[in-house]
């Protein structure tokens, strides 16, 4: 797998993280948009190497390997990408849909804190799928390894929580007149 396809995803990964830093230090209202592209890049990273991973399946399917085998390389292969792509567009979506709320400073004080572990969480993401993309094992197979494929698997686990939690804070808490002000 060597060539252009991991100089790409690692340009990605670095693009996301650019844009996660440059919210963090914005601190204001307008990060919003900063972290709405963040979001945006590592979703595009991520669906790049989910389709890598999708073209190894195949090639693994057609050389005649087990069922065993099939299920354990889709859910160590396709599963933390699929899980992490459904997260990454759930809180694109919650954050796009209440811009206006975010940017007037509408939202309790508890969203920030909640954003900004999210924040973490996917720069954490991003720190082991740069890893991961260097690795040995990415250059021949084009996967991850499976301890990589934990790691993104309990790092989206935690961005579960932590969005649940952000999507309550902004659906439920915003019409009470709180504000960050």
């Amino acid at each position: 797998m060597k060539g252009w396809f991991p100089s790409v995803c690692k340009a990605f990964v670095f693009a996301a993280s650019i844009s996660f830093i440059i919210g963090i230090l914005l601190n204001s209202p307008n990060s919003t948009d900063a972290y709405i592209s963040g979001y945006s890049i590592t979703l595009l990273a991520t669906l790049l190497i989910l389709i890598n991973a999708f073209s190894y399946i195949f090639r693994e399917t057609s050389s005649g390997s087990g069922i065993m085998n099939l299920i354990y390389a889709i859910f160590m292969s396709i599963g933390p990408f699929g899980f992490m792509i459904a997260l990454l567009g759930l809180v694109i979506y919650v954050i796009t849909k209440n811009r206006a709320l975010i940017i007037n400073e509408d939202v309790p004080s508890n969203y920030i804190w909640y954003n900004e572990s999210i924040v973490l969480l996917v720069m954490i993401q991003l720190l082991v799928i740069y890893t991961g993309v260097s690795s040995d094992k990415f250059d021949e197979s084009g996967q991850i390894s499976s301890l990589f494929a934990s790691m993104l698997y309990l790092s989206s686990v935690l961005m579960l929580i932590s969005y649940i939690t952000l999507q309550s804070i902004l659906t439920n808490y915003t019409t009470d007149g709180f504000g960050v002000r």
